[in-house]
């Protein structure tokens, strides 16, 4: 069986397939994942924001953006749209955009071709975030939040 590093901890492990998590990283992702479900399967009707589900959780918000852009769990806010990540940097975004406000303008002043400032030009456009760098992301707010336990 072949050693591999864990890509939240660095720690290396037996390695079976799939994504390079090790099983202590994999509970505690298993652990965050399964106390959203159990509150949201206890609360189906509940609109919530995604700040408002972390404080009632206690999982950081940024984990319930990647759950949410994984598509483990779907969210509803109280305006009955469903919350998500914003598609550019994975700041939560609430309402029917698909960015939050920093990034509609930027992508806004991309589309019309203006610059940004005076003499600068318009940053080049980031890709949408995808699954591997949704998990990297996971991955760092993981270490943080081993870092200061």
């Amino acid at each position: 069986m072949e050693l591999r590093n864990c890509m939240i901890c660095g720690k290396a492990f037996p390695y079976a397939g799939g994504k390079p998590i090790c099983p202590s990283c994999r509970r505690e992702i298993e652990e965050a994942y399964d106390k959203v479900r159990r509150f949201l399967r206890d609360n189906p009707k509940l609109a919530i924001t995604i700040s408002e589900l972390s404080e009632l959780t206690g999982v950081e918000e940024e984990i319930i953006n990647v759950l949410i852009d994984e598509g483990l769990i779907e969210l509803k806010t109280p305006e009955g749209t469903l919350a998500r990540g914003c598609a550019r940097c994975g700041a939560p975004v609430e309402g029917s955009s698909a960015y939050c406000a920093r990034c509609a303008a930027l992508v806004k002043m991309e589309l019309l071709g203006q610059k940004e400032g005076k003499g600068e030009e318009a940053k080049p456009r980031e890709e949408a975030p995808s699954r591997d760098r949704l998990s990297m992301y996971m991955a760092e707010v993981l270490k943080r939040k081993k870092s200061s336990s």
